[in-house]
């Protein structure tokens, strides 16, 4: 069954349809979109007869897969393969969690006052999320560009310098280098530690498609990029003199990049640096998709990652 039936889908009417009321609502919810399994066959006897689901109150699902053979009986977990197996919380909460996730703008103690979860497991469920958006990303992203199309791109820090002391080290600043396609609003960004043409280069010929046009402003990593065998155009335009290129050269779409992404992140009031790549990965996921309402969306993702 297609989960963009869910499209339009809130709370409210979760609650109504009793999926957020009870487990075995739940359960039969994710089991009819496929996040978790309709059958099993017993991976101990492999019995063609398959398992059956059963009642188990010992279980914090209250029900499991049984072996129908009566020589093995073996138990399986209603979780197991899923997305839904990296934790033991409540099915009903996980579902919730999951929802006010994908609304965008809900912080973690507003998600934690919804589900009753505790502020740790809702940051793990969260940082799952995140990585069900990462390997989304990596599955399908492709070069943005391309004949007739123009990328910009640019760097900007997203965690700044940090001093020494007598008792620590100094933290070199955290840059990003990324681009936009102009006409598709498609977008790329990767960490870099340094900002020099051997770091660039590459990253360029890996993400911006061969034949496209590249704005930038004169920063010296980016004087080889007319010499690429990708058949690069490339115009700068000079911030030290202007704004604007008089060939219309200028960096609007970039800089509005930037500041959207960083206004994503100051919502989490602070980001560790190592947690970083998964939110601009978030970020971007949720760019690349022309929907307003995202739970569908990532229950899509998470069913073709996790094949139960």
């Amino acid at each position: 069954m297609s989960l963009h039936e869910l499209v339009g889908l809130n709370l409210c009417d979760l609650t109504l349809d009793g999926v957020l009321n009870s487990t075995e609502k739940a359960i039969e919810w994710l089991r009819k979109f496929g996040l978790i399994s309709k059958e099993r066959i017993c991976h101990k006897c492999g019995s063609a007869t398959g398992m059956r689901l059963r009642r188990q109150s010992s279980t914090a699902d209250g029900q499991s897969w049984r072996c129908r053979k009566k020589d093995c009986k073996t138990t399986s977990s209603i979780r197991k393969h899923s997305f839904f197996s990296k934790s033991n919380a409540p099915l009903v909460e996980c579902i919730r969690l999951i929802y006010l996730w994908a609304e965008g703008d809900n912080s973690v103690q507003k998600i934690c006052r919804y589900t009753k979860l505790c502020n740790h497991t809702v940051i793990d469920w969260c940082g799952f999320l995140r990585e069900v958006c990462s390997e989304d990303l990596i599955r399908n992203t492709a070069p943005i560009g391309g004949p007739g199309q123009i990328v910009a791109i640019d760097e900007t820090h997203v965690a700044r310098r940090k001093p020494g002391n007598a008792q620590a080290r100094p933290v070199r600043a955290q840059w990003v280098f990324g681009g936009i396609c102009i006409g598709t609003g498609e977008c790329f960004m990767r960490l870099v530690d340094i900002r020099d043409a051997a770091t660039l280069l590459p990253i360029i010929a890996d993400c911006i498609a061969p034949n496209s046009t590249i704005y930038s402003d004169e920063w010296r990593a980016y004087a080889g990029i007319s010499a690429m065998p990708q058949n690069y155009t490339h115009k700068t335009v000079n911030h030290s003199y202007q704004f604007v290129s008089e060939s219309g050269v200028h960096p609007n779409h970039v800089e509005n990049l930037w500041r959207n992404c960083k206004r994503e992140l100051a919502k989490r009031n602070g980001v560790r640096r190592d947690f970083i790549p998964s939110y601009l990965d978030e970020f971007m996921w949720r760019r690349s998709r022309s929907v307003q309402n995202f739970f569908p969306e990532i229950l899509e993702a998470i069913r073709r990652q996790y094949t139960v």
